[in-house]
C-alpha cells in the first residue's frame, strides 16, 4: 500500500478548486470514510429543495458536503480514485475502509477505470455522484454513477446515448436531477441540446425542454431553473418551471463585436443578477437586480473595469462577489496587470486581494476551493508533476499537471488579507 500512497501525494492535482456549500460541522473520524445516510443506498427525499449542485459553470472534479470534501483525481496505475477531506480534523483520507487496498481496481469503493471525471451531490447532499467514460466496451458513452457518502451501493442512474455528453450546470431537488445533454444529428450534423429530468430513485429519464448549442442550464431561482439563451450577440436570461415547462424572460441584453468595452458583465446569485455596465473612464456601474421582482439599484457606480473580456467572476461567498480583471489596454503582455476584488453584495464596498504567491516568474491569487461556517479551504501554491493518465480508448499517456497546496483560513483572516495558513493534513494517508 505504500507506494500508492506515495504516489498519491504527488498527483494530488486540482485538489480544491470549486465552490463549497455552507453547512455546519460535526465530528467525525477521520481515518474511516464517512458513514451513508442510508444502509440500502436509498436517497431520503424529505429533504432538499431545488438548488444549484454544481458551480454554473458545470461539474468538476470536486464537491463540498456538510462534513468535508470529495476530489475526484488520476491514480498513477491508471483510473481515478475518490478522496475525502475531513473539516473537523483538516486530514484527508482515500474513500476506502477496505483493509490492504490497493485502490487501483473495482473492488476499491473510491476507484473508477477512467482517468479524469466529475463529481457532485444531491440537494439533501446525503448521496454522492459521478460523471465519466466506462471502459467497458458497453458502457464507453459518459455516465452518472450514484453512490453513499462513503462509495458503498454504486450503481449507474443516467448513461448517455454514444454521441451525447452531459454539460452546463445540474440542479437537483429532492426527487430529480436536472442537466442538459449536448450532441450532433448524424443526418444534418446540426449542434443539439436537451433538458432532461432523471428520477434519483429509478434512473427514469424525459426531456423537459430543448436549448439550442449556446444555450445555457446556469442557475436556480426559488422552484425555477435559470437558463441564458445566446445567439448573435444576443443574451436572454429566463425562468423555466420544471414541473409545468412555463418559462418567463427576465433580463435581457446585446453585446457589441465591435465595442468590447461597453459590453456587460451579468453574474447571477441565489434571486439577484449582478450587472457589470460599463462608464467611459475604465470604471463601470454594479448593478443588482432582483429577479423576481425586476427592481434594481446600483451597488457601486464607479468599480474598476477593464472590460467584460478580462473580467471573471470567481463566485460569491459571504455576501461578497469576488471577481478577476486583468488591465490590458497597452497591448503588451510585459505590462499586463492582474487584479482581485472583493464586493459586498449588500453595500457595494469593495476592497483588492493581496493574498499571491508566487510560481516562477509568476504570480497567482489565492483562491477559495471549499468553505465550512467559519473557514475557507485555499490553494496557496502549486508543483508541477508527471502522471500516467487513461485515455477513452484504453491506452495510456503520461501528462504534467499543476498540484496545488491546500491549506485552511479563517475567514477573517482571507477577507482582511492576512496569510495565516494551516496545511491540510495528509497523515492518515501514510500511516
Amino acid at each position: 500500500m505504500k507506494p500508492f500512497i506515495i504516489a498519491l501525494l504527488v498527483c494530488m492535482m486540482f485538489f480544491f478548486t470549486g465552490c463549497g456549500q455552507k453547512d455546519s460541522i460535526s465530528d467525525i473520524n477521520s481515518t474511516a470514510p464517512p458513514a451513508p445516510f442510508s444502509s440500502s443506498g436509498v436517497i431520503d427525499t424529505e429533504t432538499g429543495g431545488l438548488i444549484l449542485v454544481t458551480s454554473p459553470y458545470g461539474a468538476f472534479d470536486e464537491t463540498s458536503g456538510k462534513d468535508g470534501f470529495y476530489k475526484l483525481y488520476p491514480n498513477p496505475k491508471g483510473g481515478c480514485n475518490i478522496l475525502y477531506a475531513d473539516y473537523a480534523t483538516h486530514s484527508a483520507i482515500v474513500l476506502c475502509n477496505r483493509p490492504d487496498c490497493l485502490h487501483q481496481d473495482a473492488e476499491c469503493p473510491s476507484w473508477f477505470p477512467f482517468g479524469t471525471g466529475s463529481i457532485f451531490l444531491n440537494a439533501a447532499q446525503n448521496t454522492l455522484f459521478c460523471i465519466g467514460n466506462a471502459d467497458a466496451e458497453a458502457q464507453r458513452a459518459e455516465t452518472i454513477w450514484r453512490m453513499d457518502l462513503n462509495g458503498a451501493n454504486r450503481r449507474i442512474l443516467y448513461q448517455c446515448a454514444a454521441h451525447e455528453r452531459i454539460t452546463d450546470a445540474i440542479a437537483s431537488d429532492s426527487s430529480f436531477l436536472y442537466f442538459s445533454v449536448s450532441s450532433v444529428n448524424s443526418a444534418t450534423a446540426a449542434a443539439e441540446k436537451r433538458l432532461l429530468q432523471v428520477d434519483l430513485q429509478t434512473g427514469e429519464s424525459k426531456q423537459i425542454h430543448t436549448l439550442g448549442p449556446s444555450d445555457w442550464l446556469t442557475g436556480v431561482c426559488g422552484e425555477r431553473l435559470i437558463l441564458l439563451y445566446s445567439q448573435n450577440m444576443q443574451y436572454r436570461y429566463t425562468l423555466f418551471s420544471p414541473s409545468d415547462g412555463t418559462e418567463t424572460e427576465v433580463f435581457s441584453f446585446e453585446s457589441d463585436p465591435d465595442k468590447p468595452e461597453s459590453s456587460l458583465k451579468v453574474s447571477q446569485n441565489g434571486g439577484f443578477l449582478y450587472v457589470f455596465s460599463p462608464n467611459q473612464d475604465a470604471t463601470s456601474q454594479l448593478l443588482k437586480i432582483d429577479i423576481l421582482s425586476g427592481e434594481s439599484a446600483i451597488l457601486c457606480d464607479s468599480f474598476p473595469w477593464y472590460g467584460a473580456g478580462t473580467a471573471f467572476v470567481q463566485g460569491f461567498y459571504d455576501h461578497r462577489l469576488i471577481i478577476d480583471q486583468s488591465d490590458t489596454r497597452e497591448n503588451d503582455p510585459a505590462k499586463v496587470r492582474h487584479y482581485r476584488y472583493y464586493i459586498d453584495c449588500e453595500t457595494g464596498s469593495y476592497t483588492e486581494s493581496s493574498l499571491t504567491y508566487s510560481q516562477g516568474a509568476l504570480t497567482s491569487f489565492v483562491t477559495i476551493a471549499a468553505e465550512s461556517p467559519d473557514f475557507f479551504v485555499v490553494s496557496k501554491g502549486v508543483q508541477s508533476t508527471p502522471i500516467i493518465l487513461t485515455s477513452n480508448d484504453g491506452s495510456t499517456y503520461e501528462a504534467t499537471f499543476g498540484v496545488p497546496e491546500y491549506a485552511f483560513i479563517s475567514k477573517a483572516d482571507y477577507w482582511s488579507n492576512t496569510p495565516n495558513y494551516q496545511d491540510l493534513d495528509y497523515g492518515n494517508l501514510i500511516s
